[in-house]
């Protein structure tokens, strides 16, 4: 990405960072932090597909549905990649999300 260059895919790379605040709680960057963990995509990025529950918002208290989470945590994972390339076009995002509307969850 070109620094100051607005485009589809880097809307797709800001979209990623949403979802990762609504994930985890956080903000994008947070200088209250340990220098190490203040980028929140870096913080995040290795546990995005094995280890979920390291980085969930502690204020859900576990009230969400973790295939729900999975789906939304791949998502960001995908819209994420260093290569503007390798990120999905916001089309195939939205129909991801999709099938988060279409889910069943328990009351």
């Amino acid at each position: 990405m070109k620094k100051g260059k607005l485009t589809p895919k880097s809307n797709v790379w800001s979209f990623g960072v949403v979802l990762l605040e609504l994930l985890t709680g956080r903000k994008n960057f947070d200088l209250n932090l340990p220098k190490r963990d203040r980028n929140l995509v870096r913080w995040c990025q290795p546990f995005l597909a094995d280890n979920l529950s390291v980085i969930m918002d502690s204020q859900l208290e576990g009230r969400f549905p973790p295939k729900a989470a999975r789906i939304v945590a791949g998502i960001a994972q995908r819209c994420l990649q260093k290569e503007p390339s390798e990120r999905p076009t916001m089309r195939a995002i939205v129909e991801d999300l999709k099938i988060l509307i279409d889910m069943q969850y328990p009351r």
